[in-house]
């Protein structure tokens, strides 16, 4: 089917010989037309023998060989015409050069790099051409030598039609819409339409079931008493032929017709036929249809009886639309447990897959691959039925093409869908083969990728690009080849067997490739070097495995050696110095460039750029000031505004057809209304979101004059606006048009850090307003979200309570800094979920009514709460809480003087889980710690006086405690800090105590023998803690099941020959950063258990040798850290021999370090990372060639060893050349 595929390109190549900008081009260079009128017409004689081709090259390999050269000509047609119009664009450009003065007049064509220099600088247009008509030529001969004949298009055997019979036991999943429908088609009330007669739709792509449910339906015994007619009608044709249609109906009705019946005879006699009878008619695959058509069909039934109901299946929306239907569904796929019972069913004798054990794991798996989807669950079950062969099952499973195993009925179900398509649509159908199975399709994304290929054609038509490939792609959506993705609402997602078609249609006719960015962002050679040869090469991808991740880094080698081959290249998500010399670019995205400081000069030669996204590039303070004349612009999310070189903000006016979102910053520098006004926002009808920026520094310190509240009364944007952000107005007063009634589709406000501003407009009449972040007025129906940040000097807040409260759907609310807002919140706030208040000294809190609140966060003594649930409380600044205002799940009490009565009275004893106190200076020992039953973590955070609390909560009990931290803080006393696992906190899993200054000596007692949960046990920045291991637990030492253990900046840590470590049979992760004042090696012979997967090695400042002793029976070890070591000279013996599962090494900042070569490096076959920093004295790594398995090589700030790994140059080079990501002091090889 690649062939069919071929035969399209050919059909828009022959469009694009034809166009008056080809021809002009011609005539103006001095060339003879009759050259393209001769190329043309050999085009056409090969392109009419593809049908008959494309039948024989599945048994002549000469014929698929022929087919291959046909492509690879279309390909080299494509690229001829796309220098051409380069050239065209160039020699427009040059002319515009020639009559510029000054610094426009040193722009250079001859000065861009090699790989995108002039077409036809080493080969003249004409030469070019007669070189593909002598290539045509030669192809034009061979067909007639091999047999091929000029025939039709390819036609498509026809479908069987349906009829109304079905077998039931074959049905599955469908019972809950089957009565829905039924419940419609039984109902006699009043039709929707006015009429008689009312139309349902089932929608859904091919194979999903839409026959079988309206055959369910038309046999349901309910259906059948309640209609005096049924007909059954298959359509099943392209076109929808309304007088067969209406033969086919009166026959199912018992009328009879002649053969030479009019259509009015037909249409009267059918209106009779029905005349005030209740009838059914089911048409079966309807494919177009046209208005025309169905008023004909319509207007005899509408003599039919009420309550007479039409049901049609059909996988376009459009001819739904057409019908007028009063109901639509879309008939989704079917669940994993219906597709595997529908399986069972075919695919084992008695439907008994439990007598097949060994084929029932593969059975499931293959149901897995149908995605739901009835038509290939039937078609493979029914194949497999007859094979109880284990590896027959597994061939079908593994088969990348196992689709094939059924063509003569999944495939010709779909490849159906694919004839229906127009054209260009097939075109932009098949080159989604290019993306992987899974993909989420953005839709602007995609038909920007259209775009960039080519395959989007607006013919005599003045619609612009993207509506056209908006058409197309909702022309794909209507036809169900694409589907609404259920995680992004946004995003559409494509059924794998019609992603298995678009790779059988396109083969392999695109060229293009994916790069997967791994998560380290690093883009390497390896990853393009596979396509370095690849001939016509159109687009090359980045699929990115973490999108929000929006930097990368491109191998240098990338650069040098492979770019330059990608001639024919047409989408890369990669930016050349020489940019703006691609006079055809149509999209550049650079959004997330965090370091990119300037854009190129000459922007403006880019002439068909149509859509620029510089969104999120933080360090670019400026945009060229030419960006004004790319008058094919089409979006713009982002702009910075400059006052002097840069663009100002009238240059907006050259772009009336801007649309989507527009963000414009640094808008301080707008300080002419004149300018303001010229920007002409009110005109730009297709913008749907803009925000308005300045600098928050600006709004804090200045209140501008009159000026800059005129600014912004100039900059009203065009009624159509949906979204609508104010960030920073420095200004004293809003403006006229914000509060005007015209804006109704504005959805969304925000005003944020407007601190100048003391009154708000009148906004409460918006009707679809659901988000907004200001308010004056009680009538918002739909808000959802409000906000209020930094409006200092807002001092009212005046609650006007509804019937039905002040805001029913109102469910986030957050106000920060409104440090002169009197009045309270409102009372009855029956949605929200989540309440921050923080720095509103003066507002009062109610009692509120927040039943589905599950968050809140008070910095204020509120009254209570009515509420069914809360998740999260976190309450601040609260000096006499006498009680909790709702029980939570969490609760986190920050800078309140009351706590230790908190404690206390047992006010804290509700069912929560965690509980955090931060920022608390203890007065007094609480005489007991009342703690809930179910609390499972506690954390307590940069709390001083801690002596006065730790001693009484370790004497309490805490049955369920798993988790404690204490972070921060200072505990004075001299007294060791101690407690039992057992008898306090029987189930603990995790103690972690960091930076608690003064504590000296900690004890942890558990009795011999006794069973401990405690696997993670962290001690961190405890300065004074002198004793830890030594007395830490009593008896037999540390816990054996211990599995993490972490000794950090513990200066007074005893001698590792002390920690008996050893025994630690579970012990798998252990870090020690600090201490060990005496330790000049480590670690000692038979300190470490053989169990360790990780050990980071830190700060240990004498640290002169890394001991291979110690080292050596570490066989499991995973990850090995040595960091901050400035005395380490080397690494005795061969360190690394034994660590066989050693996967990553990290050497950092140990500048005494001169050689590894000792090491061994070479003999660790499953390292992966090595990474060097900082250590500039080190030279050699290794004698011989670092392990293949090596993927990462990371060599910073080492002076010696840099020089002698330099690329393609150093001695060290050829031992390193073949790891797949190589950097060099920031540079990627």
């Amino acid at each position: 089917m690649a062939d069919a595929l071929l035969s399209v390109s050919l059909q828009v190549l022959f469009d694009r010989l034809a166009s008056p900008e080809l021809i002009n081009f011609i005539r103006a260079q001095k060339l003879t037309h009759e050259l393209l009128t001769n190329f043309k017409r050999k085009l056409l004689v090969v392109h009419k023998a593809l049908n008959d081709a494309e039948m024989k090259q599945f048994s002549d390999p000469l014929v698929k060989d022929w087919l291959v050269q046909v492509k690879d000509l279309v390909y080299h047609a494509e690229d001829l015409l796309d220098e051409i119009a380069t050239d065209a664009l160039r020699s427009q450009i040059e002319a515009a050069d020639s009559q510029d003065t000054g610094t426009h007049r040193a722009w250079n064509w001859k000065k861009v790099s090699a790989w995108v220099k002039a077409p036809f600088a080493n080969q003249s247009m004409e030469s070019r051409v007669k070189g593909l008509i002598t290539l045509l030529e030669n192809i034009a001969q061979e067909k007639v030598e091999l047999g091929l004949k000029e025939g039709e298009d390819e036609k498509l055997p026809p479908r069987s039609p349906s009829t109304s019979l079905v077998d039931e036991s074959f049905v599955y999943g469908r019972n809950e819409i089957k009565e829905e429908m039924v419940k419609w088609l039984l109902s006699d009330k009043e039709n929707a339409t006015g009429n008689n007669i009312d139309v349902m739709f089932i929608m859904g792509m091919g194979g999903g079931g839409k026959t079988t449910l309206a055959q369910l339906l038309y046999n349901h015994d309910r259906v059948k008493q309640q209609f005096h007619l049924k007909a059954w009608i298959c359509v099943s044709t392209e076109f929808f032929l309304i007088e067969e249609v209406t033969k086919s109906i009166l026959k199912e009705i018992g009328s009879e017709t002649k053969s030479d019946d009019t259509l009015n005879l037909l249409q009267l006699k059918l209106k009779e036929s029905v005349g005030n009878k209740k009838f059914l008619l089911v048409l079966d695959d309807v494919w177009d249809m046209k208005s025309l058509d169905w008023d004909g069909l319509r207007i005899p039934l509408l003599a039919a009886a009420e309550g007479s109901k039409i049901v049609v299946t059909s996988r376009s929306e459009t001819a739904a639309k057409i019908m007028r239907a009063v109901r639509s569904h879309h008939l989704g796929t079917l669940s994993p447990e219906d597709s595997w019972s529908l399986f069972t069913k075919l695919a084992f004798p008695n439907g008994d897959s439990s007598a097949y054990p060994q084929l029932e794991p593969i059975g499931r798996e293959i149901v897995d691959k149908c995605q739901g989807l009835p038509l290939a669950v039937k078609a493979l079950g029914s194949l497999l039925y007859s094979k109880a062969d284990k590896r027959e099952w597994e061939d079908i499973l593994n088969s990348k093409t196992w689709h094939s195993q059924t063509d003569h009925e999944i495939l010709p179900s779909l490849r159906s869908s694919y004839q229906h398509l127009s054209p260009p649509v097939k075109r932009c159908f098949a080159y989604c083969s290019i993306f992987p199975k899974d993909h989420e399709f953005d839709k602007k994304k995609l038909i920007l990728l259209w775009m960039a290929e080519g395959l989007l054609h607006a013919g005599q038509s003045d619609e612009r690009m993207e509506e056209v490939g908006e058409s197309y792609f909702n022309e794909l959506v209507a036809k169900s080849f694409f589907q609404k993705s259920i995680t992004k609402e946004s995003r559409f997602v494509m059924h794998d067997l019609i992603h298995d078609l678009a790779q059988h249609i396109s083969g392999e006719f695109y060229h293009f490739r994916h790069f997967n960015s791994d998560d380290d962002r690093m883009v390497v050679f390896q990853k393009f070097e596979a396509v370095g040869e690849a001939k016509h090469l159109r687009t090359f991808l980045d699929e990115k495995k973490y999108p929000y991740f929006g930097f990368y880094t491109l191998s240098k080698r990338v650069l040098q050696n492979i770019l330059p081959k990608f001639k024919s290249l047409r989408v890369l998500s990669l930016l050349p110095e020489s940019i703006c010399c691609l006079c055809n670019l149509q999209t550049m995205i650079l959004s997330k460039c965090w370091s990119l400081l300037e854009l190129p000069s000459k922007m403006g030669k880019l002439i068909n750029l149509r859509y620029l996204d510089i969104s999120g590039v933080i360090s670019l303070k400026e945009i060229p000031n030419d960006i004004d004349q790319l008058k094919s612009l089409q979006q713009l999310p982002y702009v910075i505004v400059s006052q002097k070189s840069g663009f100002r903000i009238e240059g907006l006016r050259e772009f009336p057809e801007i649309r989507g979102i527009l963000k414009i910053s640094i808008m301080e520098n707008v300080v002419c209304v004149m300018d303001a006004l010229q920007a002409n926002m009110k005109d730009k009808r297709y913008l749907d979101e803009l925000s308005l920026n300045w600098d928050r520094m600006i709004s804090n310190h200045v209140i501008q004059s009159g000026a800059i509240d005129d600014i912004l009364n100039k900059l009203q944007p065009h009624p159509n606006l949906k979204k609508l952000s104010i960030v920073s107005y420095p200004g004293v007063t809003f403006p006229n048009w914000l509060g005007d009634p015209s804006f109704l589709n504005l959805g969304s406000l925000e005003l944020s850090g407007c601190e100048n501003c003391s009154t708000l407009p009148p906004l409460g009449q918006l009707p679809f307003l659901w988000e907004f972040s200001s308010l004056l007025r009680p009538s918002f129906p739909s808000l959802q979200t409000l906000s209020f940040s930094f409006m200092d000097n807002w001092e009212i807040w005046l609650c006007c309570a509804g019937r039905h409260g002040e805001f029913p759907r109102l469910q986030k609310i957050f106000m920060w800094s409104c440090r002169k807002l009197t009045g309270e919140l409102p009372i009855h706030l029956p949605s929200l979920k989540e309440l921050d208040l923080k720095i509103c000294p003066q507002l009062l809190v109610p009692t509120l009514n927040v039943p589905a609140a599950h968050r809140l966060h008070l910095k204020r003594q509120t009254c209570g709460f009515t509420a069914l649930q809360i998740s999260q409380i976190e309450i601040s600044d609260v000096s006499q809480l006498k009680q909790l205002p709702v029980v939570p799940h969490n609760l986190s009490i920050t800078k309140c003087d009351s706590v230790e009565s908190l404690l206390e009275e047992e006010i804290l004893q509700t069912n929560m889980y965690g509980l955090e106190i931060c920022d608390r200076s203890f007065s007094r020992s609480p005489s007991k710690v009342g703690l809930s039953s179910t609390l499972t973590l506690l954390s307590i955070f940069n709390c001083t006086k801690m002596d006065l609390l730790l001693p009484e909560l370790f004497r309490c009990h805490h049955p369920v405690l798993e988790r404690l931290w204490i972070n921060g803080g200072i505990y004075d006393n001299s007294l060791p800090l101690s407690f039992s696992i057992l008898d306090t906190f029987p189930s603990l899993t995790e103690f972690k105590i960091d930076g608690l200054e003064g504590l000296e000596k900690l004890c942890i007692s558990i009795s011999e023998g006794d069973p401990t949960s405690l696997s993670k046990l962290k001690i961190r920045r405890c300065p004074n803690l002198r004793i830890v291991l030594e007395v830490l637990f009593h008896g037999e030492g540390l816990p054996s099941n211990l599995r993490e253990l972490e000794i950090l900046g513990c200066k007074q840590l005893t001698s590792q020959m002390d920690w008996d470590l050893q025994r630690l049979t579970f012990l798998t992760e252990f870090t020690i950063a600090g201490g060990c004042e005496d330790a000049e090696l480590f670690p000692k012979e038979c300190l470490l258990p053989s169990s360790l997967t990780s050990l980071n090695i830190v700060k240990l400042a004498n640290l002169k040798f890394l001991d291979s002793k110690g080292l050596q029976q570490l066989t499991s070890l995973v990850k090995l850290w040595i960091m901050d070591c400035p005395e380490l000279q080397s690494l005795t013996g061969s360190v690394h021999r034994h660590l066989i599962s050693l996967k990553e090494t990290r050497i950092h900042e140990c500048p005494r370090l001169q050689s590894l070569t000792e090491v061994g490096l070479h003999h660790l076959t499953s390292l992966e990372i090595l990474n060097i920093h900082k250590c500039p004295k080190l030279q050699y790594l290794t004698k011989e060639r670092l392990p293949d398995s090596l993927s990462y090589l990371n060599v910073c700030e080492c002076t010696s060893l840099e020089q002698r790994c330099q690329f393609e140059k150093g001695p060290e080079w050829h031992i390193i050349s073949h790891i797949p990501k190589i950097v060099i002091n920031n540079v990627l090889f």
